[in-house]
């Protein structure tokens, strides 16, 4: 039968309409997947911008505790440079005016204190751990210096906390918190301190510790045996029989004498009158030591750097041939020489503990308390370039017109060279920040340093404290100095003074 029209058009019309459904669906998925990746391309855009953000947020971080850092640092150098120069301007015979240089430099070592971080509980942990112990460090030795004890055992017992037990490190700084238990007559809390544990497992640090030897918390050394009796039956020894050591090279130049009670002072001076008279060497005082201070039971030359020993064993026989010659017979015996390692100690000098008992002294006159050594004129000089790191401002100042005087006259060539030594090797090591200032200071005072024959070393001395900066602070005073000595150096011109004085 043939179709009918009607029936066709109606056919047609329902596939055109099925058709146009599914053109209408594919649109919308088509629509919907757009919408789902164009989403997931926003989720994905937020994410790395917030990702960018956060790292942005952590730089920005970084850089401020940078900053932060680096102004710690340079509030620290300031801080602690004044207070070695309030330290440095204590001085024995001014009693009330060295408490007030003690005072201010521990409030500038609170100072410092209070710039750091606070402190976590975990000494592991703490990135600022040796930059406290090093003010630590230089607050007991100031309390020491100032004779506030209780207060310096104090600090010195925060110092041993914060290490590991059984360290070489803690180990000293149990032996140091033991020599002051000791310095302030607690021999029993010394004794505590000081297990036979330690003394076995440290033996070199106890010995290099004349305090803690001293006060008897662990046994003394055996004594040094007697000089060999060359007299054939006359006790009295000579110079030539006591000096088995070579003679001392001239490094150490200055003798402190100790004393155990007043009445030993007569003796002591005129030991110190002979040894200025004829050994070419400075005793600048005798110290009374009374108890209940430490004091080694056994006569002592105390010496800060190891290869000082031959030094320190010659002087202390040079000091037995005067207190031979003076017939004071109580004090004949063997000066022992011991080692007692510190930081930043000059090198021109060496302690001498005479003996705590006699020093019979009726005949003898009344001596000299303090003295300085016939010297040449060279050597005079370099005594007074030494005494510009001396911790005595007055010997300072006093050293400082004398090098000036020098740079003025016929020996300005050799005073030069006796400077630059002083910031080279080991001289520099053992200068303080008042010395190493007050040496570059003078240096800077001489002309034409760009035509001078020494320049080559200057300029190397100069590189040298420069290279330290990482661990020696250069103060402002100094980096004065050391810009004015470049600018001559290169041919330019600068003023003859520098760090604003």
């Amino acid at each position: 039968m043939e179709e009918r029209p009607a029936s066709r058009t109606v056919t047609a019309y329902a596939r055109g309409l099925y058709l146009a459904q599914i053109f209408q669906l594919a649109v919308a998925a088509i629509a919907i997947l757009a919408v789902a990746i164009g989403g997931y391309m926003v989720v994905k855009q937020r994410n790395e911008l917030r990702a960018i953000a956060a790292e942005r947020e952590k730089e920005e971080i970084r850089l401020v505790e940078i900053t932060a850092e680096q102004e710690i640092k340079l509030q620290l150098n300031e801080t602690l440079t004044a207070a070695m120069v309030a330290m440095s301007e204590a001085r024995p015979d001014d009693a009330f005016g060295s408490e007030l240089a003690y005072s201010r430099a521990l409030n500038e070592l609170e100072t410092a204190l209070a710039l750091l971080p606070e402190e976590p509980a975990e000494a592991a942990s703490d990135a600022w751990k040796n930059t406290r112990q090093t003010i630590g460090r230089m607050m007991v030795g100031t309390l020491t210096s100032a004779q506030r004890l209780p207060q310096a055992i104090e600090v010195q017992k925060a110092l041993l906390a914060r290490e590991t037990p059984g360290t070489e490190i803690w180990a000293g700084y149990a032996i140091g918190l033991a020599a002051l238990h000791c310095q302030s007559g607690d021999t029993a809390s010394a004794a505590a301190i000081l297990t036979a544990e330690l003394q076995a497992g440290f033996p070199d640090l106890l010995n290099d510790n004349a305090f803690v030897t001293a006060c008897g918390a662990i046994a003394p050394p055996p004594p040094a045996p007697e000089m060999p009796d060359r007299s054939g039956g006359d006790k009295s020894v000579g110079f030539d029989d006591l000096l088995e050591t070579p003679a001392p090279s001239g490094a150490i130049t200055r003798v402190f004498l100790h004393i155990r009670t007043e009445n030993q002072r007569r003796a002591a001076a005129n030991i110190a009158a002979r040894l200025c008279e004829n050994r070419s060497l400075s005793v600048p005082g005798i110290e009374l030591v009374a108890a209940p201070r430490g004091y080694p039971p056994n006569a002592r030359a105390i010496y800060y750097y190891p290869d000082q020993a031959a030094d320190a064993a010659a002087i202390a026989a040079i000091v037995q041939a005067e207190i031979a010659g003076l017939g004071i017979g109580s004090w004949n015996q063997p000066l022992e020489a011991r080692l007692y390692q510190a930081e930043n100690l000059p090198r021109d000098r060496v302690e001498i503990w005479l003996p705590d008992i006699g020093g019979d002294a009726a005949s003898l006159g009344p001596g000299q308390h303090s003295c300085r050594a016939r010297l040449t004129p060279a050597q005079e000089i370099s005594q007074y370039v030494r005494e510009l790191n001396d911790p005595e401002s007055a010997n300072r100042l006093n050293a400082g017109q004398q090098v000036t005087n020098a740079l003025r006259s016929d020996a300005a060539a050799s005073t030069i060279d006796t400077l630059l030594a002083e910031l080279e090797g080991e001289r520099l090591q053992a200068l303080s920040a008042t010395g190493r200032f007050n040496v570059l200071y003078m240096l800077n005072t001489v002309p034409d340093w760009a035509s001078r024959p020494q320049a080559d070393r200057l300029t190397a001395a100069l590189a040298t404290i420069e290279g330290r900066s990482a661990t020696v602070a250069i103060g402002g005073q100094t980096r004065d100095c050391i810009d004015k000595l470049k600018t001559k150096l290169s041919g330019g011109a600068a003023p003859d003074t520098c760090g604003g004085r």
